[in-house]
C-alpha cells in the first residue's frame, strides 16, 4: 500500500505542477492576444472604422478579420457594434436560466420559472455560513472595487474568486446561485459572516438601501420595517 500511495502523491504533485504552468501560460497567451487586439482597435479608431478602441471586443475574430482584409464595408463595424449593444441590453433583461439541457439551436420563446418572493416580502433561499445579522442592503450587479459594502449585506447574482475584496468586507452576502460549497460560502464560513445562496430574484426583490435580516442558518430573509 505504502509504495502505490508514494506513486500517487509523486504523480499528483507532478500533474499539479502541470495544471499551474498550463495556467500561467495561458495567461501570458491570454496577454498577449488582448495586446493585438488592442493594437488593432487603435488602428480601427484611427480608420474611422470604430468609434471607440475597446469596442473591437463586440466584434468575433472572423469581423475582425474581414475588416482588416477590406472585404467588409468600413461602416459595418461601427453598424455591428451598435446592434451587440442593444442586444446585450435587451438580454441583460432577461433572467438568466441555471441551466441550459439541449444540442441545436434555442428557438420561441422560453421563459424560466423563478419561485417569487412571499407577500410579505421575505425571501427564502439555501442557508451556507451560519449567523444572523440585521443591516442594510447593498445590490451590486456587476463587479466594482470601488463599492462601499463595509456593514452592509451584499446582494448578488453569484460570486466568482475575483469578488473576494468586497465579500471579505461585507456584513452578510445574498447571492441568487450558488450551493454549500461555491466559493462564496467557504469564504464566509472561514471570516465568520452569514451567507445564503440560492436565493431566487433577491437583486430584483432586494434593493440597495432596505433593512433586512438574514439568516444564515435557516436560509429566510426577511425585510425590517425602518
Amino acid at each position: 500500500m505504502r509504495p502505490l500511495i508514494l506513486y500517487i502523491a509523486k504523480n499528483t504533485r507532478k500533474a499539479i505542477d502541470w495544471r499551474e504552468r498550463f495556467r500561467f501560460n495561458r495567461a501570458q497567451t491570454f496577454n498577449l492576444s488582448r495586446k493585438a487586439f488592442d493594437a488593432i482597435g487603435d488602428a480601427f479608431v484611427a480608420e474611422g472604422i470604430l468609434a471607440e478602441a475597446r469596442d473591437i471586443y463586440w466584434l468575433t475574430d472572423t469581423e475582425v478579420d474581414e475588416l482588416v482584409n477590406s472585404h467588409a464595408p468600413i461602416q459595418d463595424g461601427k453598424t455591428i457594434v451598435a446592434l451587440r449593444k442593444m442586444q446585450f441590453e435587451k438580454y441583460e433583461q432577461l433572467d438568466k436560466a441555471l441551466a441550459v439541457h439541449g444540442t441545436g439551436r434555442i428557438a420561441g420563446k422560453h421563459q424560466v420559472n423563478i419561485e417569487p418572493a412571499s407577500q410579505d416580502g421575505n425571501i427564502s433561499g439555501k442557508g451556507v455560513a451560519p449567523g444572523e445579522i440585521t443591516a442594510e442592503v447593498i445590490v451590486v450587479k456587476e463587479f466594482d472595487a470601488s463599492v462601499d459594502v463595509r456593514g452592509k449585506v451584499l446582494v448578488v447574482h453569484y460570486i466568482d474568486p475575483g469578488w473576494t475584496l468586497l465579500f471579505t468586507q461585507a456584513a452578510g452576502i445574498v447571492a441568487e446561485r450558488g450551493n454549500a460549497l461555491s466559493h462564496a460560502a467557504i469564504i464566509a464560513r472561514e471570516i465568520g459572516i452569514p451567507a445564503i445562496v440560492a436565493a431566487p430574484n433577491a437583486t430584483k426583490d432586494l434593493k440597495t438601501g432596505d433593512l433586512v435580516t438574514i439568516n444564515g442558518n435557516t436560509g429566510m430573509i426577511r425585510h425590517e420595517s425602518v
